[in-house]
């Protein structure tokens, strides 16, 4: 566990931070991380470390964060990602919104979805409900640019999906110190 406690970078000592700060710096050469948790971020420049690409970076973080974040991201939820794309110049997006019930089709939606009828009102309807996107979203931007047979893979270290979940669930097996914005 404390593997994931060490800062990244040279063994040299950290600057001090010239201002007040409740978050935990985190220090990096030739690469960085940005998350709201300081494990989250030092899992993720670890693998930067190792020559993975941010995406594998950005799962990894994503995974931990669900682990000691559960109300502010997690498996629960919806995952929205944008990539730059240098060798295409371009901005790519991914969408991990949830999907609709297997039921659900073009021509039941309107009825089903009817404001007009006071059973099924648009703003109580079960059916509104999806299916959290989050976990198949970070599937969804391993295979598009971590996988080497994808057009989009950027280059880094190849990583399997399990060594990116490997801290977090490392964490929830071993458990978490709770810092101070969490207290």
């Amino acid at each position: 566990m404390s593997e994931y406690f060490q800062t990244a970078g040279s063994s040299s000592p950290a600057p001090p931070i010239p201002y007040i700060s409740r978050r935990s710096p985190y220090y990096a050469r030739s690469y960085m991380a940005c998350t709201s948790q300081t494990l989250a971020t030092s899992v993720a420049t670890k693998i930067l470390q190792k020559g993975g690409n941010c995406v594998h970076a950005s799962i990894a973080a994503a995974a931990v964060l669900a682990v000691i974040e559960p109300c502010s991201t997690g498996i629960g939820g919806d995952m929205f990602c944008l990539i730059w794309n240098d060798s295409k110049k371009s901005v790519q997006g991914l969408t991990g919104c949830g999907r609709l019930p297997t039921s659900a089709s073009l021509s039941t939606l309107p009825s089903t979805f009817s404001i007009t009828s006071p059973t099924r009102s648009g703003k109580f309807n079960a059916n509104m409900v999806t299916v959290p996107g989050a976990v198949r979203g970070w599937w969804d931007l391993y295979t598009r640019y971590c996988t080497s047979t994808s057009p989009d893979c950027l280059p880094g270290t190849e990583y399997s999906m399990l060594e990116l979940l490997k801290p977090a669930i490392d964490m929830c097996r071993d458990g978490v110190p709770i810092s101070g914005p969490i207290t």
